[in-house]
């Protein structure tokens, strides 16, 4: 005798807040918001929980910062020159940015790492930010 088997698919409840949360510090990139999701699902999993708070979504991305750190480290590496990463690292710092840096600071925007937010230069993708600070700032 054959018994059929009725697999019902795992629902994940929404929580809209928390999701625009994660798609705007991914900079709604479609790589990062899945290997963000699946790290947060993964950890959702070993909680036995359906609902992702605010917390959850700091150590899904800690855990996509060791998961997906060769992309992390290509961008910073091989994808921004020296005086770029230097601009990088002023905005991150505060400090004012010599005019020399104009050339620097056009090649990011047209690479898509900056952004002009009226008078402030912020990062597209706030969570690379967030690496750098972790990576790469004493």
């Amino acid at each position: 005798m054959i018994k059929e088997l009725k697999a019902e698919p795992t629902k994940y409840e929404r929580n809209i807040e928390t999701a625009k949360e994660l798609v705007q510090r991914l900079g709604c990139q479609p790589f990062l918001l899945q290997a963000t999701m699946s790290e947060l699902v993964n950890y959702l999993n070993t909680l036995h929980r359906k609902t992702a708070r605010q917390a959850d979504i700091d150590i899904a991305i800690e855990k996509l910062f060791d998961s997906q750190s060769t992309y992390f480290e290509h961008i910073w590496k091989t994808e921004t020159s020296a005086q770029e990463k230097e601009v990088l690292l002023a905005i991150i710092k505060q400090k004012p940015m010599p005019q020399e840096f104009g050339p620097a600071i056009r090649s990011l925007i047209r690479k898509e790492v900056l952004r002009k937010e009226e008078n402030d230069l912020v990062f597209c993708v706030p969570v690379f930010r967030e690496w750098v600070i972790k990576n790469h700032v004493s």
